[in-house]
């Protein structure tokens, strides 16, 4: 056996026994929010169950502003569509912020606060999906949202996983979901 796949055996036998202490290093989130999502994957264990970013024909960039209330609200931009729930922000609190497509080798989206408010966290969790239309299909195989870093790894060339964020893959609309509690950059991802 070869040492990247013994690796991969040994860390996914250490996740089903419970060897794994998984922190939540990506922000505050509500009890049923944790309880339905996994906080942060090790990168090895998302190697083997599904952290490889799947590869898809760039798109030009897309950028655009939206405000949220208490309200919530149903934001879209390419191939990404934010369904924010009534009650995610405060009464009285309007959020400002900045959803990107980046033009890239795989689909994703990137949120950044525009208001001066600093980090946005929502009080109840966010729908997030990504459309995978013209993204390689290969092997069938299953795809998944992650959350990865904002920077590209030096090896790589691509962006690191950091958690997985949802796995519902939806055949019919070649979408993945997924929840989340605070804004980031989102990858499809096998």
């Amino acid at each position: 056996m070869r040492t990247g796949n013994s690796l991969r055996v040994i860390a996914l036998a250490l996740l089903l026994s419970g060897g794994f202490a998984c922190g939540d290093a990506t922000g505050p989130a509500d009890a049923a929010f944790k309880r339905d999502t996994p906080s942060v994957v090790p990168p090895a264990i998302l190697s083997a169950t599904g952290g490889e970013l799947v590869p898809c024909v760039p798109e030009p960039t897309q950028v655009d502003t939206f405000s949220v209330t208490s309200h919530g609200g149903k934001f879209r931009i390419g191939y990404a569509e934010l369904r924010i729930p009534k009650g995610a922000v405060l009464p009285g609190v309007t959020r400002r912020f900045e959803m990107q497509t980046p033009s890239a080798a795989f689909h994703s989206v990137l949120f950044t606060p525009v208001d001066g408010l600093g980090t946005v966290v929502f009080l109840a969790p966010v729908r997030l999906s990504l459309k995978y239309k013209g993204c390689d299909g290969k092997s069938g195989r299953r795809k998944v949202m992650v959350y990865v870093t904002d920077t590209v790894d030096p090896v790589t060339g691509l962006p690191r996983v950091l958690s997985l964020v949802g796995r519902l893959d939806d055949l019919l609309t070649m979408a993945v979901e997924g929840k989340t509690s605070h804004f980031s950059r989102y990858a499809v991802s096998y």
